[in-house]
């Protein structure tokens, strides 16, 4: 983890942010700021590995699925009490696995996250991305009831596409008989599901 990190901080030009960062990381880790600046000449002197002449362009990432990514990470407790509403597929492509794998490692028991996600990731984009969310402020945990609206609205997002695709296959006549009245029951239980959301949510979560 601390090397994802340190490979974060040598990305940053300002000396006086990449102190400021130095000194969080220490905090975080518990040691002195003196220890991390060792590790990171450490860095500095290993050669680096070749760089791509083209590099690939970063994919997107939702600021509201990232938000709370990073409360979770910083938060297991939290993150506990809401496990069976947090579905991978309901993130965009570059979060999913970070998801699948915080879930993973709280039901091993391998807590506290904020320090064995970054290690347990095997993508690099994954691990600065991660990286740089633990360098950041530490999110407040009285914000429960802001989190509670950013995982019902990034749930609310996944199950009205699926009332779509419900919809629009039954409109577009592929499925008759049978197979439309599965495909409109479906779409009730989502409807029925989508209107319960908050409410279940805010009980979890004592919001």
């Amino acid at each position: 983890m601390v090397r994802e990190m340190l490979d974060t901080i040598s990305l940053i030009e300002s000396a006086v942010l990449k102190e400021t960062y130095v000194k969080k990381l220490a905090a975080r880790l518990g040691v002195s700021p003196g220890a991390i600046w060792e590790e990171y000449r450490k860095i500095k002197r290993s050669p680096s590995p070749p760089r791509q002449s083209r590099p690939a362009p970063a994919r997107k990432v939702d600021k509201y699925e990232a938000r709370l990514l990073k409360y979770l990470l910083e938060h297991d407790t939290v993150l506990s009490l809401i496990k069976d509403e947090l579905d991978p597929a309901a993130f965009s492509p570059l979060l999913q696995p970070v998801v699948t794998l915080m879930l993973d490692l709280l039901r091993e028991g391998k807590t506290p996250l904020s320090r064995t996600l970054t290690t347990a990731l095997r993508d690099r984009e994954s691990q600065e991305m991660v990286s740089r969310w633990l360098l950041e402020p530490h999110a407040d945990e009285s914000k429960m009831f802001e989190v509670a609206q950013l995982l019902i609205n990034i749930q609310k997002k996944r199950l009205k596409a699926k009332i779509d695709e419900c919809r629009q296959a039954v409109v577009r006549n592929e499925a008759a008989g049978e197979e439309e009245t599965a495909l409109l029951r479906k779409s009730r239980a989502l409807t029925r599901e989508l209107e319960e959301l908050p409410a279940r949510i805010r009980e979890k979560m004592s919001v």
